[in-house]
């Protein structure tokens, strides 16, 4: 993450799960970036399945002293299509407003 402006989570099945996921997001927020995380649930597995939908990460992050979570603040995004090809163009073509949205974000909390 060192010189980067934005941590990119990619959101499946497991990724909430995952204790050093967590730590990554939340030393990404600390550090001053912004954080951002794409659903992936309808892109093709290894076994050319889509995954299915997992929680959000964010949502396991806390900041300190309230009961408010980076779920509260941090953009998720959902791209759109019904299958996995429609969904890789959703984030091809909308990455870069969705990365520019999520540094508004961090640099206004």
């Amino acid at each position: 993450m060192y010189e980067k402006s934005c941590v990119i989570v990619l959101v499946g099945a497991e990724t909430a799960n995952r204790p050093w996921v967590i730590r990554e997001i939340s030393k990404g927020w600390n550090d001053k970036k912004a954080v951002l995380g794409i659903r992936i649930d309808k892109l093709l597995d290894t076994s050319s399945r889509p995954s299915i939908a997992g929680p959000n990460p964010f949502s396991k992050v806390n900041f300190t002293g309230t009961t408010r979570t980076l779920a509260d603040v941090a953009p998720l995004k959902v791209p759109l299509g019904t299958d996995s090809k429609a969904v890789y163009a959703s984030i091809a073509n909308n990455i870069e407003a969705w990365i520019e949205e999520a540094i508004r974000i961090r640099t206004n909390n």
